[in-house]
């Protein structure tokens, strides 16, 4: 069932589900989210009003933001290395009417600098709520020559019906599958701040220890030995729990570590943190 519901959802289409809004609903839905996120906003003086506006698109476009909570410190998207916010919903009603979430929420950033460069960023999250499941049903950072991030995921556990319950929900929810394209060269890993200089057949080794060869293949470890050497192609990744994967097992094994870690402390966190989790990479080098 798990898998016929990731196929339906990562696979399809949502553009033709998002409602038809207006600017007034754009506005307004947007105010609605402000005030579920920051339920005391109250308490800040003169809080300026974020102009919201239908675009030509479909998308709800948001002009400015609240960079002060004074009132004073107003400045564009562009000062701040993003040059425009949109969303769209789907099931718009709940969240209008103060009653539940919408069913779907697509957000897009242009321009959106990450390191020295400006990327277009996206994220399509769908709840499903007698699943219990939270899909990320893409999530994509990509520069114009062609380098970024295309993801989609399953989160389980995902029993919410506000805001408010899901941010108290995150840290029980559990990372089902994952399903992930790098496309990648050296600007890219600068702007991300990734540093593959000490990454090596000794400390990769060193550092899967305590994984098997089941949950990590010695294809996908030559895969990714591959792409640290190279820096410069597309990396397919796929990690998969039939527990899921929480924050707690995932987290806690390295915040555990102590301060002067060793190599066998962190062979034993990330025997802990990937128990279970079956992570399958291929790697295809060259320009792209």
């Amino acid at each position: 069932m798990k898998a016929f519901i990731a196929a339906a959802c990562l696979t399809a289409s949502p553009a033709f589900a998002y409602d038809t809004m207006t600017s007034e609903i754009c506005q307004n839905s947007w105010d609605a989210l402000k005030d579920a996120v920051i339920p005391y906003r109250e308490i800040f003086q003169a809080f300026t009003q974020t102009k919201v506006e239908l675009a030509a698109d479909g998308w709800c476009e948001v002009h400015d933001r609240q960079l002060g909570w004074d009132g004073a410190a107003q400045s564009s998207w562009r000062a701040k290395g993003v040059s425009g916010l949109g969303f769209r919903i789907e099931t718009v009603d709940p969240l209008l009417n103060g009653q539940g979430l919408p069913d779907a929420m697509a957000v897009r950033l242009s321009d959106f600098e990450v390191g020295t460069r400006n990327y277009d960023a996206s994220l399509r999250l769908r709840r499903m709520p007698e699943e219990g499941q939270l899909i990320v049903e893409s999530y994509t950072l990509r520069h114009e020559d062609g380098s970024g991030i295309a993801a989609s995921m399953i989160m389980d556990g995902a029993y919410f019906s506000s805001i408010g319950n899901m941010q108290t929900s995150l840290i029980g929810m559990r990372m089902s599958d994952l399903r992930a394209q790098v496309v990648v060269n050296q600007p890219l890993l600068d702007d991300l701040d990734v540093d593959l200089s000490d990454v090596n057949r000794v400390s990769v080794g060193s550092a899967l220890r305590d994984v098997p060869r089941w949950n990590v293949s010695t294809d996908s470890r030559q895969a990714f030995l591959a792409m640290v050497a190279d820096k410069e192609g597309t990396i397919d990744v796929e990690i998969s729990s039939e527990s899921g994967l929480g924050i707690m097992q995932a987290a806690l094994p390295f915040l555990n570590m102590p301060d002067a870690h060793s190599d066998d402390d962190i062979a034993t966190a990330v025997g802990v943190a990937l128990s279970g989790v079956t992570i399958d990479v291929s790697w295809k080098s060259g320009e792209f």
